[in-house]
């Protein structure tokens, strides 16, 4: 189900804090090793805010899970600047329910007729590598038969099998941590 209203409000004041300020994505950027330009690409196409939870800022990424018309965003994981720690919202401490913690992927419409499928651990290695390659720079740089998948954790790579349909032919390339 998508993102109760309450979580979906604080998503778009933290993405729009992105969009509205160059030098806060450029200080993402940055901070990660990406090329400039790659916190506005990701904030522009949803995957990316920086919102503000009970006195900690810090950035998210969305959670989207699979639905018949492509991907539906649930909640997002959050990593507070502050105490360093991830966080799914929402959540059963704050919410009534939480979410399932559903690989971030890059390339989602592709991934029915992909050839590779990449998977890395975690969303900033997913980034990483779709920005390297210059897949970001444009609509029409990702190439058709590739997709990325940031497993959120080294435990839930089950998920990239049980929440999303995987292709057929897919070759997957895995990269790990070193954990």
């Amino acid at each position: 189900k998508p993102m109760p209203r309450q979580v979906a409000e604080i998503w778009d004041i933290g993405n729009s804090k992105l969009l509205e300020s160059s030098e806060r994505c450029a200080k993402v950027d940055t901070w990660r090793g990406w090329p400039q330009g790659t916190a506005y690409t990701l904030a522009e196409d949803g995957f990316l805010s920086a919102p503000a939870l009970g006195g900690s800022t810090g950035i998210a990424f969305a959670v989207n899970a699979p639905t018949r018309g492509g991907l539906m965003q649930t909640g997002f994981h959050f990593r507070s600047k502050q105490t360093k720690r991830w966080q799914f919202f929402p959540n059963s401490k704050a919410h009534r329910s939480g979410i399932c913690p559903i690989p971030f992927i890059l390339g989602a419409g592709y991934l029915p007729t992909a050839k590779t499928v990449v998977i890395t651990e975690g969303q900033w290695d997913s980034v990483a590598l779709a920005a390297s390659m210059g897949w970001l720079a444009s609509d029409s740089a990702w190439p058709e038969d590739f997709v990325t998948m940031g497993v959120l954790g080294a435990s839930n790579w089950r998920k990239v099998f049980e929440v999303f349909a995987w292709p057929l032919n897919a070759c997957a390339v895995l990269i790990p941590d070193n954990d």
